[in-house]
């Protein structure tokens, strides 16, 4: 007696595969496994392992980062200098007072002759030369007269250029009672080093016409 089976259907169960499952690797899909069970089982741990390292790489790469931007980080420090108080005064010192023409008569005889003027020789020049309207030319004639007198008390040539310094020095001291400051030093001694036609005339002129020795 045949028996026919109850169930009049065959069922046959298949497995699920890995090849219908997809993995997310970044931001596209593993391609599909291929082969047994053990070597889809070996490629799903190898992908494993290569996100564990790339996840790992990139932690090193932003602790590089952050290592090499910490520096530039950094609040910046509020650094104040402070500034001493100078009290910066004119090279020619307080000299704020005019001479009359009689007063730079009289200290321009005495800086060149060593000697006071007598008021007879005081009269005689200053009575022609304040008919004159310009008091510089006045003052620029008056000089060039005592320097070209015969007695007039000036170094030679000679004397200055064997010691320039100490000319400047005591030319500054007699004519401007202070010593020259470090470029005025420098500025006339190369003058005078360059230029051999400059002589102790021409220097005393120089400084007996500016304007500082016009003042005390």
């Amino acid at each position: 007696m045949n028996m026919k089976s109850k169930f009049p259907f065959t069922c046959r169960y298949k497995s699920p595969v890995l090849t219908d499952t997809p993995f997310l690797r970044g931001n596209g899909a593993v391609p599909p496994f291929k082969g047994g069970a053990e070597e889809r089982g070996g490629g799903l741990i190898s992908s494993l392992r290569m996100r564990r390292l790339n996840t790992q790489v990139l932690a090193l790469l932003i602790a590089i980062l952050n290592l090499g931007l910490l520096p530039s980080c950094n609040k910046d420090k509020n650094i104040i200098y402070d500034v001493n108080d100078v009290n910066v005064n004119r090279p020619e010192g307080n000299k704020d007072y005019v001479k009359s023409l009689a007063e730079f008569i009289s200290i321009a005889y005495t800086d060149l002759f060593e000697t006071s003027i007598s008021q007879a020789q005081l009269q005689t020049l200053a009575v022609p030369y304040s008919g004159f309207g310009d008091l510089k030319l006045i003052e620029d004639m008056i000089i060039k007269n005592f320097l070209n007198d015969a007695n007039v008390i000036v170094p030679t040539s000679t004397a200055m250029r064997a010691n320039v310094d100490q000319f400047l020095m005591e030319t500054y001291q007699k004519f401007l009672n202070r010593n020259p400051n470090e470029f005025e030093l420098w500025h006339m001694k190369n003058v005078i080093d360059e230029n051999a036609e400059i002589t102790p005339e021409l220097v005393y002129y120089a400084i007996m016409t500016s304007n500082e020795y016009r003042y005390y």
